[in-house]
């Protein structure tokens, strides 16, 4: 069909090859822990899936085919001869579209490492992990005290006080009292989780914390110089527990 006269007809834009963005792709698979060995095949890329941590279920390559169509990420998901799942993404915007995808990870992860790093500065034992949507950091040592020892750093260097916590119950008030404390840092409810010791485990205290929370800089910087408010401090001291 020809354009009416005086009218300038725009070839349509070529779309952008998927394999220049190898290296960008390999650093946000890194960064999200998504195991995957990254190949260029001409303008595409080739992405064999290592890891069973997928968004798609079952972890066949016609799940992951689906999973591709319902959230709009172009390109084939196909079993190789050695039996890995491959997402062939032959252009640009697939790659991006998938980054894009893989970036609730990426900032969990990160938010995980930073609690890490300050926790590990400050000479707490501890065991940070990160799922999408939340970050679990576990606290154990005799009596809890890594619990106790980050709550002295966190300004609330009582939070002990007049517990046993030789006793299940004076370590179960101890959680609560810590969860209270790190409730009123990051400004919102943490949830806790206290599990007694037995004799192969020594007792933990687990919190699980929003990516939102994980990454406040309040409760980072507050990690490090102990700047709690007073009112943060009695509540944890006085808080009501019951028996």
């Amino acid at each position: 069909m020809n354009a009416p006269p005086g009218t300038d007809v725009v070839p349509p834009v070529p779309l952008r090859p998927a394999a220049p963005l190898r290296p960008v792709l390999k650093l946000a698979l890194e960064e999200a822990d998504f195991a995957a060995d990254v190949t260029v095949d001409d303008d595409s890329l080739l992405v064999s899936v290592l890891t069973i941590r997928v968004p798609w279920h079952p972890t066949t390559a016609e799940a992951a085919q689906e999973w591709m169509r319902t959230v709009d990420v172009p390109g084939e998901a196909r079993w190789d001869g050695a039996g890995i799942v491959v997402l062939h993404l032959h252009e640009a915007a697939a790659v991006h579209r998938f980054i894009a995808l893989l970036e609730p990870q990426i900032c969990a992860n990160a938010a995980a490492a930073g609690l890490r790093r300050v926790l590990s500065e400050l000479g707490v034992d501890s065991v940070t992990g990160a799922s999408r949507d939340v970050i679990d950091v576990r606290l154990g040592g005799d009596e809890l005290g890594s619990a106790v020892a980050l709550a002295e750093q966190l300004g609330a260097p009582r939070i002990a006080q007049g517990l046993e916590l030789g006793r299940p119950r004076g370590l179960r008030r101890l959680a609560e009292r810590f969860r209270y404390l790190v409730t009123g840092v990051v400004g919102s409810l943490v949830d806790a989780v206290f599990e007694p010791g037995c004799t192969h485990e020594e007792e933990s205290l687990t919190l699980y914390l929003s990516v939102d929370q994980a990454g406040r800089r309040r409760l980072n910087r507050n990690a490090l110089d102990g700047a709690v408010p007073a009112d943060v401090r009695r509540l944890v001291v006085h808080s009501r527990e019951g028996p």
